[in-house]
């Protein structure tokens, strides 16, 4: 029996490129003979929606200004899921009140998938997370998990499409970061860590590829700290193979992060890895095995860590070997759908 599945995000913007990405890895890879999947956006139109086209997604979108005080989004989304009666609804996005829509009016189960834990604007403050009116959470990592008080909680590592070729050229100059440019991704930390590492390595430069409301105050710092001209803020980049085959490293500074898809697909290409050990980072990197974790906020611990592996091609390698073998056993988009699909039967079964 072919069963309906509706994934409702947040409004289209670049901002969201991880959770569409999960979106589009389960459309590509849970079976279509068990699970018709499209999706929703709540929010403005932005160029998701072109991404989710080109994967041949069913999208809509509900113009729905705020949850709590737009009464005529709310019966758009009502009407929409009484309208479609779907299966399953699975939010990303959203508090009870949309989950009591999709439950009541669509008679849908309810799946929350909990991206992070943590308020963005207070790094270290938990969020308060309300499972009501859902039937099952998943979260990315044991860290978010730990979050979350409802009886059925599962969590599901988000899994990559393992690239066909990992050919690298790195340039032994160039480090790189892909993040949204926002105060709890410890750009700032980063910045001074280059700074710091100029003396002994004058020829060193960064690549950030992200773009985000810290932009301006982070090119200005740079200036601040005689490296502007060793600091590329590229914006959002889609693909980031090519980053990836001359980045010698990637770097992770957040102060706190669920489970950054970027950083798998930077493992997944072979690209050494340091990040802060913070959220669910642990989890898939293992300190000097398949990458090198330091304290959250500490430039000079960071510092330290590029230094090390930018005087080592011997630990690069072996890094790279490592991270490349863990990505494609243990984060792959198959094994995420698989395991998403298989709450979706549990939940439907019932």
């Amino acid at each position: 029996m072919l069963r309906r599945v509706l994934h409702v995000l947040s409004d289209s913007e670049r901002s969201g490129t991880s959770t569409a990405k999960i979106v589009a890895s389960l459309h590509r890879h849970i079976p279509r003979s068990d699970f018709e999947i499209s999706a929703c956006f709540v929010g403005r139109h932005g160029p998701l929606v072109e991404d989710f086209a080109a994967n041949k997604i069913p999208t809509r979108i509900i113009s729905w200004k705020h949850p709590s005080r737009d009464f005529t989004g709310a019966l758009r989304f009502a009407a929409n899921a009484f309208a479609s009666r779907f299966d399953l609804i699975h939010f990303h996005w959203g508090g009870p009140s949309l989950r009591r829509i999709g439950k009541t009016i669509g008679g849908a189960k309810a799946v929350l998938h909990l991206h992070s834990s943590i308020e963005e604007n207070h790094p270290g403050r938990p969020v308060r997370i309300d499972t009501n009116n859902s039937d099952a959470v998943i979260a990315v990592s044991g860290a978010v998990a730990a979050s979350s008080l409802h009886r059925i909680t599962r969590v599901i590592y988000p899994g990559i499409e393992l690239p066909s070729d990992s050919t690298r050229n790195e340039d032994h100059t160039l480090i790189g970061a892909a993040l949204r440019l926002a105060p709890i991704k410890g750009v700032s930390h980063l910045l001074e860590a280059v700074a710091m590492l100029k003396k002994d390595f004058p020829s060193l430069r960064l690549e950030i590829a992200g773009d985000g409301p810290s932009r301006p105050v982070l090119e200005a710092e740079a200036e601040t700290l005689g490296i502007g001209s060793d600091v590329n803020f590229q914006g959002w980049i889609d693909d980031l193979h090519e980053c990836h085959s001359k980045w010698t490293m990637m770097i992770q500074p957040s102060l706190e992060d669920g489970l950054p898809l970027s950083v798998l697909e930077a493992m997944s290409a072979g690209v050494p890895v340091v990040a802060s050990r913070i959220g669910g980072l642990p989890e898939i990197i293992e300190h000097g095995l398949t990458g090198m974790l330091v304290p959250p906020a500490d430039p000079r611990a960071l510092a330290d860590a590029i230094a090390a592996l930018l005087r080592d091609a011997d630990l690069r390698k072996r890094f790279s070997t490592a991270s490349t073998e863990r990505a494609r056993q243990h984060f792959s988009a198959q094994r995420m759908a698989n395991e998403t699909a298989e709450l979706y039967r549990e939940l439907l079964r019932d």
